[in-house]
């Protein structure tokens, strides 16, 4: 993820923005949980990297993404669980998921809002783990009708478990 290293730091503007927000920005809307869109730049990603990506977020267990999300998934934010290929992903296009693709970006819907620092670097470190591990599964994809994606889970654990920032990650999934 370019530029993260901007937003994890404690000095920062951003961190220093959200400091002076804290307190003052609104946490209550019961219509829509209080979400908050998170869009990765992808300009120059596969179309098979972008699809991974967005297929790990819908098969993580859904209490994990909750958990490192910060709220309830809703009816404004919900995981697809009736596709079973890539290919399925590439039509999905209901802007209400927990992760789309539009055009040059992935539009992530499943966090809360939050001013919170700490939590923002994690769901930035779960990020780029996500992004490196579909560009190193993108490689074994050879067709996106047969590649079937009820092990996504699984891989993306393993995946995971290879690296320290990555073990922080399941971490913050669990």
């Amino acid at each position: 993820m370019q530029n993260s290293t901007n937003i994890r730091s404690n000095k920062s503007a951003f961190a220093k923005t959200l400091a002076a927000i804290e307190g003052v920005s609104r946490k209550d809307n019961s219509r829509t949980s209080v979400g908050m869109h998170l869009n990765v730049n992808t300009e120059g990603w596969s179309q098979n990297k972008k699809l991974l990506f967005i297929a790990t977020v819908h098969n993580l267990k859904k209490e994990a993404l909750e958990r490192i999300g910060g709220r309830k998934l809703t009816s404004y934010c919900y995981q697809l669980d009736d596709v079973t290929t890539l290919e399925d992903f590439l039509y999905n296009d209901s802007h209400t998921t927990a992760a789309e693709w539009l055009d040059n970006r992935v539009e992530l819907r499943f966090p809360g809002t939050t001013t919170d620092h700490q939590r923002i670097k994690e769901l930035v470190a779960f990020i780029e783990v996500l992004e490196l591990f579909a560009e190193d599964e993108s490689k074994y994809v050879k067709n996106i009708y047969s590649y079937y994606t009820d092990k996504l889970e699984r891989l993306f654990v393993g995946f995971c478990k290879k690296s320290k920032k990555g073990r922080e990650v399941l971490g913050y999934l669990s």
